[in-house]
């Protein structure tokens, strides 16, 4: 059985993406728009658009990482297997959703610049863990493949 349908992880891996280019190409528009030689206010207004299209996503990521738990997490959980890759996964999804909506509905700006800053640096950042959580289960797969069968007792 694969806990995870080909569908939902098609959705995952493009809706990820979107999410990382977004926030990246925001990020170099915010702190950088030189390096991509734009005057402030053109930065500015591709920004905006960066940050309507990047809040979409997020809304599409909250659905599809709340579609995990049923199936892909609980049957990893109770076969103990990825758990330790796992939970940090989940752990770095929630510290995007939280200071992401931080980001919205904070009152303070030094709430708001610390969870700008804990916002990209996280969401830079869950690619490698990513990566190293499928790449663990693709080598249990193959593993498991390669062992033969035994037959079952009666």
């Amino acid at each position: 059985m694969n806990p995870l349908g080909d569908l939902q992880r098609r959705l995952l891996y493009a809706v990820g993406a979107a999410l990382l280019a977004t926030g990246a190409a925001w990020a170099v528009l915010h702190y950088a728009p030189s390096a991509v030689r734009l005057d402030e206010r053109a930065a500015a207004a591709w920004a905006a658009a960066l940050m309507e299209v990047h809040g979409a996503a997020a809304m599409l990521a909250l659905v599809l990482f709340g579609s995990l738990f049923s199936r892909h997490i609980a049957h990893g959980w109770r076969l103990s297997r990825n758990t330790a890759s796992g939970s940090l996964m989940v752990g770095l999804l929630l510290a995007l959703a939280v200071t992401g909506w931080l980001l919205y509905y904070a009152g303070g700006e030094a709430t708001r610049r610390a969870a700008s800053w804990t916002h990209l640096a996280v969401g830079l950042a869950i690619p490698v863990p990513l990566i190293v959580h499928a790449l663990r289960r693709m080598r249990q797969r193959a593993r498991s493949r390669a062992r033969p069968r035994q037959p079952a007792l009666r």
